[in-house]
């Protein structure tokens, strides 16, 4: 999925470009895979706690997810 730095996404998309970061890190031995793994099972948490209602602003967590797979795309 090709993915400019500064659109913003579901949190669903967001889950799905990391997915594919984690993949591709994987097939290439890249270690920066460690750190997108982790950024996916902190994304998945956030999407599930924002359905749960758990936040007051759901919007502001959600571009958070989104600066995290921002920052993996830059490299």
């Amino acid at each position: 999925m090709a993915v400019t730095n500064g659109e913003t996404m579901t949190y669903d998309g967001v889950v799905g470009a990391i997915e594919g970061i984690v993949d591709r890190c994987a097939a290439e031995g890249d270690r920066i895979g460690y750190f997108a793994a982790m950024y996916l099972a902190v994304t998945k948490t956030v999407r599930q706690r924002a359905i749960d209602g758990r936040f007051e602003d759901p919007a502001r967590m959600e571009r958070f997810v989104n600066s995290l797979r921002r920052s993996l795309s830059r490299r």
